[in-house]
């Protein structure tokens, strides 16, 4: 829910199309969504109004058409991607990779190439699946950038990455520059203090990353 709860908000940013008929509504210009089935089907469940089914319209008679259900809400347009299975988003091919996120839900990293530099970007997990590991080490180009969940230093989290996990994954895959994110601030020492203690023991190539961070390809 923290990931989708403010979905229907979205439509204080969309951009309008046309204007409907009804209270002179806003037609908005939908927003690419794209998710795998499972998030599909839940979101669904979750936000109802969001994706409304197509109905047959009695108004015309004995002629049923089908006709969608138009709301002053969010406007989504859906694709569904499979893992592993490359998608085009905004001309940017993009490769899904499940990863567990807690032992009874699949969440996906995903991994794109840009300027020649290869980016890994894993934000939620807990524990790396098998196939996906040997993906990311005999299927994609050598990783250049890791971008990765890393809650707490230490202590293991039932669906979060610690910091010693995602550099234990780091050094596993090789990835030439690590950045961690999603940390708990609580747990932590100071941003600063912790980026000098990773320069110390790393030589840089593992980091904090921090809000708004701009990464220099």
């Amino acid at each position: 829910m923290d990931a989708v709860g403010g979905l229907d908000d979205v439509r204080g940013f969309q951009s309008v199309d046309t204007w409907g008929t009804y209270h002179k509504a806003p037609r908005l210009v939908p927003m690419p969504l794209h998710l795998s089935q499972e998030c599909l089907d839940d979101v669904s469940d979750r936000f109802p109004w969001l994706f409304p089914k197509q109905q047959p319209d009695y108004t015309s008679g004995t002629n049923i058409e089908a006709k969608r259900i138009e709301r002053h809400v969010a406007s989504l347009e859906t694709h569904i991607f499979e893992p592993f299975e490359p998608m085009n988003v905004q001309g940017l091919e993009i490769i899904p990779l499940p990863v567990w996120h807690g032992d009874d839900l699949i969440s996906y990293g995903f991994a794109f190439s840009l300027k020649g530099t290869n980016i890994l970007y894993i934000s939620d997990i807990s524990r790396m699946v098998p196939k996906t590991l040997q993906y990311i080490l005999k299927k994609l180009p050598p990783t250049d950038i890791l971008i990765v969940d890393s809650l707490m230093p230490e202590l293991p989290h039932s669906v979060h990455f610690s910091a010693t996990q995602a550099i234990d994954l780091s050094k596993q895959i090789q990835a030439k520059q690590t950045y961690l994110v999603g940390m708990n601030c609580d747990a932590f020492a100071t941003h600063d203090t912790v980026n000098e203690e990773l320069r110390q023991k790393y030589g840089g190539k593992v980091l904090l990353a921090h809000d708004g961070q701009v990464i220099d390809l």
